[in-house]
């Protein structure tokens, strides 16, 4: 070869091999070339045309520094040669400058504003640091300078693409394919606009009609990309493609970056290190590379080392959200909250904040731990998931302790259980927050609050749940289980989210699959409960109590686990829960274990009566379980030596689909009026809705229908505006926009006049009656469209100290009714036991007059004469609704607080014919 390529002698000797070496480096023969440009120079070492060429060899093959060195020597040669610029400015974006690569692209542009490469290098640079309006005007610049430049067009369509314009790119890139389909880039380009829209076959075919015209590094890199990224179960040809692109351009860092992270999906997560740490030896600022080592690490656990890279990421890229909540993750994992809570903020920033939901308020600042002055509101709303809801729950208290006065917003299916926290009033998302004066999401409290690792607040236990309810679930777990067995909650998937891959995944990782756990729950003296919601089923031959229908909100389920001994749980909702109960707990961890549950220990900062069991290996559940069930065997053997103390409930304990139920005996002698905390909570019938043969026989036997949010919130809020605009009206409230939501607070004046229309065309009723979401629940209840028949009653009940029973005034409604009906309560604000609502009488509905005679019918029973294990009540929550038989005995609960009113509706449909 060098025979070919002599040092040139003369000057025509010169410029023979110059234009040798120029064809063969057009017709792709880039080594020959080199050697031709090599001897040139040593000819004459500043001759710019020749370094210019030589460096964009260089730059090609991905050897960036020499390329870039080669074309600067040109230039200081030469400095107004316009294409010098326009390929440094390629180089030094290849490089990672991009603000030096839009500088090197004016310059070009200046020297030749009517060259086409000047406009599309500085609107690939503009896109880069995520400039995108300035992109596409120098993008369209680029066409107009150049309207039929194929070049230009895909320059614009890739700045659309990335600005998420994505028709208008799919129509360039499809008429670019069409002028030029055998042009590798105008494949490519419409593959990358048809992944964006994920159509995924179309992209894949893109992909491979580049591949098929030219075997190149960007062909090679994007199919591997959209293999490994979109498609399933295709790692091993991503992974192919990508070791073939780094034999290609060995000095490039983004395919082992790539490799990498294909490597990684694998399970390969110290082999993914490896070739993370060669892309970050290649180039030490590429953001990428330092990036995704760091999530490996931290992946391995391994988080000092993954720290000090996400730090060095975050240096070359100060702006990137997601490495700073990653680096969170970390600092929380070992324990360094200082710096943790800022970095978490990061998250509302990243691409997946939706999950979080963050927002702002105009005019309104974010609290960062300022005192307030007397009588401001602080808004404390949701950010992350519900279990990130549960464990953030702590710090609720604390704001109020420092003088706040605490609305705390949260999902609907927290709201009842959340009520319980001090000082503070707690209102579904579903409704409009009242005034405040500072907001603060979830996870701003701790940094807010300063909290550090050796004070968080309650790591013991900070929630409860209601006494009453933790004995109805015992009297059924009696019934179900009538032996002296230990009584373990299971739950062995995260909620599976398929909408998100990357959630997905986690969930995948997190979760156990049912078959592995059979040692476990074949295990002698357990009687297993399921708390699992969704996710994939148990076998059908395993041994579990399974009332995952009957558990409607996180009240309901944390009654339930009170009631246990013991939960065993994967990382999910249920274990923040049951740790949030102080409750004992196995948590079932993966390898890479979630910060909350800490770095290696076995027990978490938040959650100390939660132990963890953490895989040594990677997926591997195997182990975890080995040792859960030796646990689990001492257990039994140790309740073996020392057995409980059996206590028979008093609540029999329905089983859940309660379709027959014996009539009720007489009142035995001795009969007494039980408190309302001896009262067990109603039966649920949600998972009942649409059989209607089962809901009927029930409502015939038990005497009532209850189900829990199952009304539409737009219709309740609506109904309540009626009750608080009269309550308004009369003086019985001081602040009618705080009424809107939780409890309703009561200024002490009389509510004797309140009164709303009940039969006017405007009546609130009929609005109430004529919502269509409505109607169609009471059809899939009676297999048949609700006829209503008017007769009801709104009722605003104010506090009431004076009766020596709760119970205020037992009777049946059915001697009195002229024609079969159901009675329809609806709760219109939060009800709890202090407020009161309405007992009922369970499996008392025969068609009896129970009324003493001469007595009015409101109160005409002895609530003595009736069994007192059949008195149920429950909690209310705008949204549940009790369907009531006429026939059973039932009444009102007087109200007992100080400053609350009671808001329901009492409204009656036709019983429909059989």
């Amino acid at each position: 070869m060098s025979d070919a390529f002599p040092i040139p002698a003369t000057p025509q000797e010169f410029w023979r091999i110059f234009e040798a070496s120029l064809a063969l480096h057009q017709a792709g023969d880039t080594d020959r070339a080199e050697l031709g440009y090599r001897n040139l120079l040593l000819r004459l070492p500043l001759h710019p045309d020749t370094n210019h060429l030589l460096g964009i060899i260089h730059v090609g093959r991905g050897e960036l520094e020499e390329g870039h060195t080669l074309i600067e020597r040109a230039i200081a040669r030469a400095p107004d040669t316009a294409v010098y610029h326009a390929n440094r400015s390629l180089a030094l974006r290849e490089l990672g400058r991009y603000g030096e690569a839009a500088e090197a692209a004016r310059r070009s542009i200046e020297l030749d504003p009517n060259a086409v490469e000047g406009f599309v290098n500085l609107a690939e640079a503009l896109r880069c640091t995520r400039d995108y309006v300035e992109a596409e005007a120098h993008a369209r610049q680029a066409l107009t300078v150049a309207p039929d430049s194929i070049t230009a067009a895909l320059s614009l369509a890739a700045v659309l693409i990335s600005a998420e314009k994505f028709d208008e790119a799919l129509g360039l890139s499809e008429r670019a394919r069409s002028v030029a389909p055998n042009e590798p880039t105008s494949r490519l380009t419409l593959g990358h606009v048809l992944s964006a829209l994920d159509r995924i076959d179309e992209a894949e075919a893109e992909y491979r009609a580049a591949l098929a015209l030219s075997t190149d590094y960007s062909s090679l890199f994007n199919l591997s990309l959209l293999l490994a990224g979109k498609c399933k179960n295709r790692e091993p040809e991503a992974e192919e493609l990508a070791r073939r692109a780094i034999a290609l351009r060995p000095r490039l860092p983004m395919a082992y970056v790539l490799l990498g992270n294909v490597i990684a999906q694998t399970g390969r997560i110290a082999e993914a290190v490896e070739w993370h740490t060669k892309a970050a030896e290649l180039r030490p600022d590429d953001f990428d590379a330092h990036v995704n080592l760091a999530a490996c690490l931290q992946n391995l656990r391994r988080n000092d080392e993954a720290i000090a890279s996400y730090r060095r990421a975050i240096e070359i890229r100060p702006d990137n959200a997601a490495a700073h909540y990653r680096l969170s993750l970390a600092l929380l994992s070992r324990g360094i909250f200082t710096d943790a809570w800022h970095e978490f903020t990061w998250h509302r920033r990243t691409k997946g904040a939706a999950l979080g939901a963050y927002r702002t308020y105009d005019g309104v600042p974010e609290w960062r731990g300022e005192t307030p002055e007397p009588g401001q509101t602080l808004l404390i709303y949701p950010e992350l998931a519900l279990g990130d809801t549960l464990l953030a729950a702590r710090w609720a208290p604390e704001a109020a302790e420092r003088g706040w006065r605490v609305v705390f917003q949260v999902d609907r299916s927290l709201v009842r259980l959340l009520r319980q926290l001090p000082a503070v009033r707690v209102i579904s998302t579903d409704v409009p927050p009242p005034p405040f004066d500072m907001y603060v999401p979830t996870f701003g409290l701790p940094l807010a609050l300063g909290t550090v690792v050796t004070a968080i607040p309650r790591p013991e236990g900070y929630l409860t749940a209601p006494a009453v309810e933790v004995e109805t679930w015992r009297g059924r777990l009696d019934a179900a289980d009538p032996g002296c067995r230990l009584r373990v909650g299971l739950c062995w998937a995260g909620a599976g989210r398929p909408h998100d891959p990357a959630l997905a995944a986690m969930d995948a990782k997190r979760s156990v699959d049912p078959e592995l756990l059979r040692p476990v729950v074949e295990l002698p003296g357990i009687a297993f409960v399921s708390l699992q919601k969704g996710g994939v089923l148990p076998p059908p031959d395993f041994d579990l109590i399974d009332w995952s229908d009957d558990l409607l909100d996180f009240g309901d389920t944390a009654a339930l686990i009170e009631a246990l001994d013991l939960v065993v749980s994967v990382d999910t909702s249920v274990a923040n829960l049951a740790g949030a109960l102080g409750k004992p707990t196995l948590l079932m961890d993966r390898y890479d274990s979630d910060w909350r549950y800490g770095e290696g220990q076995e027990t978490s900062p938040f959650y100390i009566s939660v132990r963890v069991y953490r895989q040594t290996l990677q997926g591997e559940w195997a182990p975890v379980l080995r040792r859960i069930e030796a646990e689990l065997r001492k257990m039994v053997e140790d309740r073996a030596k020392d057995p409980p103390t059996v206590m028979v409930s008093g609540a029999a304990g329905a089983p859940p689909a309660l379709l027959a139920v014996p009539v009720a005996p007489a009142a035995p002698a001795g009969s007494r009026v039980p408190s309302i905390e001896e009262m067990p909570a109603f039966q649920t019938h949600n998972h009942l809705i649409g059989n209607v043969e089962a809901l009927d026989g029930i409502f015939r036997d038990a005497g009532y229908l209850f189900f829990r949010n199952v009304l539409d919130v737009g219709a309740i809020a609506r109904l309540r505006k009626h009750y608080v605009d009269e309550l308004a009206r009369i003086g019985a409230l001081d602040d009618p926009a705080a009424a809107m939501d939780g409890f309703v607070s009561w200024n002490g004046k009389p509510v004797d006049a309140f009164a709303l229309d009940s039969v006017g065309p405007g009546a609130p009723w009929r609005d109430f009656a004529a919502d269509p979401s409505v109607n169609a629940l009471l059809a899939s209840l009676l297999g048949k469209p609700a006829e209503w028949c008017g007769g009801l009653d709104y009722r605003a009940v104010a506090p009431r100290h004076d009766a020596a029973c709760r119970l205020s005034s037992v009777h049946q409604d059915g001697p009195y009714m002229p024609y079969p009906v159901r009675i329809l309560w609806v709760p219109v604000a939060p009800i709890d036991a202090d407020v009161g609502g309405i007992a009922l009488a369970e499996c008392m509905a025969q068609k009896r007059n129970l009324h003493r005679p001469g007595l009015d019918h409101n109160a005409g029973i002895d609530p003595a004469t009736l069994p007192t294990d059949r008195w149920r009540r429950s909690d209310f929550e705008p949204g549940d609704l009790l369907m009531l038989n006429p026939w059973t005995p039932h009444s009102g609960l007087s109200n007992v607080t100080t400053d609350r009113l009671r808001l329901s509706l009492d409204i009656r449909i036709i019983e429909p014919k059989a």
